[in-house]
């Protein structure tokens, strides 16, 4: 059953996916990697238009995280964790990057619009997120999937 659980969970709204490795990649990442969480919820209590916040969480166990600077979160447009790449005539629904968090185990974003953490249509639930390493320089859109899952409730 879902609600049991020998270790009872905070609910905080929002979406969540939780990061895992993928198969494919070198052991030589793999050494640098853990699973990651990312929590999407929409602040809607400002004064300004409504925006969505992004947490990164990380374990607070890791010695030596790499900074994420490096790295950019895809949101695709699909749930299917088997596919190897993402059809180039499907581009990502969402790509936003953080800044550099220096040593931060849970660096957080505002980003500028509020997504739709719905089902369906634009919703976010159910999609495929990834956590992928920049490769050359940040304005490029070449990278590398380290880690995938898919966005549900929080």
């Amino acid at each position: 059953m879902c609600l049991e659980s020998s270790t009872p969970r905070t609910l905080i709204g929002g979406a969540i996916a939780t990061l895992q490795p993928r198969q494919d990649i070198s052991s030589s990442a793999l050494d640098r990697l853990t699973a990651y969480k990312l929590h999407l919820r929409n602040d809607t209590n400002s004064s300004s238009q409504p925006r969505t916040i992004a947490t990164l969480i990380s374990p607070t166990f890791l010695k030596q995280r790499p900074s994420l600077e490096n790295y950019r979160v895809v949101i695709q447009r699909d749930g299917d964790l088997t596919a190897t790449t993402s059809s180039p005539l499907s581009p990502p629904m969402h790509t936003f990057q953080f800044a550099a968090d220096h040593g931060n185990t849970s660096p957080t974003l505002k980003l500028d619009t509020a997504m739709d953490l719905s089902v369906g249509g634009e919703g976010l639930i159910g999609r495929r997120v990834q956590l992928v390493e920049i490769i050359g320089d940040r304005e490029s859109q070449a990278g590398r999937v380290l880690s995938e899952g898919v966005l549900g409730w929080n």
